[in-house]
């Protein structure tokens, strides 16, 4: 046992996640901000568009949004001015620009 330790059993990670300090905390809600960006944006697509973005965030007032395909990144870019209006409808915050980046999944 390392000194100065006592006996203080080690805390879990689940049990420093839902008392929700610190950077945990802050890593929950980013997780939680991307998974409503990404719910927005796949609802504001048509469905084969939709299936096809896998990762969606939104930083400042960029939306970036992660394709597996740029076939699909290329269509996505054509209906731009739409998913930045939707999106900013549900998620309230302005979104001045979009970026589409192509990573397939993996």
């Amino acid at each position: 046992m390392p000194p100065g330790n006592g006996n203080k059993k080690p805390t879990a990670v689940s049990e420093l996640l839902a008392k929700g300090q610190g950077i945990f905390e802050r890593l929950r809600d980013g997780a939680r901000a991307a998974d409503r960006t990404l719910a927005a944006v796949r609802s504001a697509l048509p469905d084969e568009l939709a299936e096809r973005v896998w990762a969606a965030q939104i930083d400042g007032a960029t939306l970036e949004v992660t394709v597996d395909s740029a076939a699909f990144a290329s269509r996505i870019r054509y209906l731009e001015a739409e998913l930045r209006a939707a999106v900013t409808t549900s998620s309230a915050t302005p979104v001045e620009r979009c970026r589409v980046r192509v990573r397939p999944r993996g």
